[in-house]
């Protein structure tokens, strides 16, 4: 089955907004060291995307993915988009409606797997824990860090692993989905976004985040909460260093041939 498309007018504007290549820049920044370290190693796909990360003038995110501080920036960023796609088409919503529960049957009526491949046994119980056990959670970061990634950097090692393999179920999904022959690949962050499965993904995600915070007894209307969202908010209505850096750039990226690499960028190895 063809990745099911969003609705064009949805895509126009996250394209007049640059998403795509904010997307793309957000996550390769958080795994600089994870690529550089790769690319020292002397793989040919790590150096490429190091090399073109460098002339587009992306530099390393304080927070690298699976460290603390990323978990929450990774729910933050991912809500704000929703947040302002909600406001800009609410005639849309339903579009950003998550799973109820990520399929596990690779030969799902709606969202089959080409491989066929059976759900990973370790997710499903990763999943399952973020759906009956949120409170288990110790925070917000840390449910965050548990959802998103495996990755656990050290200092010599960025391609550390978290000792509890239920961990990243999001990564998992993506490259569960990812197909490079797709112009919409779930594993390309510069495309994903305008794959309804990505959104069925990250709005089973924030669905999930939402239930944890009122499991715990955490308030929106906490001042921190508030001033991290409306932060990322702003960031994604064009106004953060991403984007300005983003308008400057053009000449660059359209002369400048992206790696192939990038369409594999929620890889765990």
């Amino acid at each position: 089955m063809a990745d099911p498309r969003m609705p064009q007018e949805m895509i126009d504007w996250m394209q007049n907004a640059q998403w795509g290549a904010h997307h793309d820049q957000w996550h390769f920044e958080r795994r600089w060291d994870f690529w550089h370290f790769l690319a020292g190693q002397g793989n040919q796909q790590a150096q490429e995307m190091v090399t073109y990360a460098t002339q587009q003038g992306w530099s390393r995110a304080a927070q690298q993915e699976g460290e603390a501080g990323n978990g929450l920036d990774f729910l933050m960023m991912h809500r704000a988009m929703i947040i302002l796609l909600s406001q800009h088409f609410p005639q849309h919503t339903h579009f950003l409606r998550g799973w109820s529960t990520p399929p596990q049957n690779p030969a799902d009526a709606e969202d089959p797997v080409t491989s066929g491949d059976p759900f990973d046994a370790h997710r499903a119980a990763g999943a399952a824990r973020i759906e009956r056990s949120p409170a288990t959670f110790a925070g917000d970061d840390d449910f965050g860090l548990f959802i998103e990634t495996n990755l656990r950097p050290v200092t010599g090692n960025p391609l550390n692993r978290s000792l509890d393999p239920q961990t990243g179920v999001h990564n998992y999904l993506h490259n569960r989905w990812t197909d490079e022959t797709s112009d919409i690949n779930l594993g390309d962050p510069t495309v994903n976004i305008f794959n309804h499965r990505f959104w069925k993904l990250h709005g089973w995600i924030d669905h999930q985040w939402w239930r944890f915070r009122r499991a715990k007894g955490y308030s929106d209307a906490d001042a921190q909460y508030q001033s991290s969202l409306q932060a990322y908010i702003h960031m994604m209505s064009g106004h953060g260093p991403h984007h300005a850096m983003l308008r400057t750039a053009e000449a660059i990226r359209a002369a400048t041939p992206r790696p192939r690499g990038f369409q594999r960028s929620f890889r765990e190895s």
